[in-house]
């Protein structure tokens, strides 16, 4: 991961375009917040849709940018 970007609460952290999301992957976000990437398809040729599960269990569905910068820790 060539691209770094500043989660408030945890600090530099790695990421990757939100295009390069694949299903296991787990998202991190502010405060140390994260998801699981359960799957991601186009919304449009600018944009992805990425279904996510949280910490509780909850399922929701975020549209990004495929250029936004979304902290990741690889699945392995």
């Amino acid at each position: 991961m060539s691209n770094a970007i500043h989660l408030q609460g945890v600090g530099s952290y790695g990421a990757v375009p939100a295009a390069s999301l694949k299903a296991g992957d787990v998202t991190v976000w502010n405060f140390g917040h994260t998801e699981v990437v359960l799957g991601v398809e186009e919304a449009s040729p600018k944009f992805v849709l990425v279904e996510l599960r949280s910490a509780s269990g909850a399922t929701h569905r975020r549209r990004m940018s495929k250029t936004r910068l979304v902290a990741v820790e690889r699945a392995a």
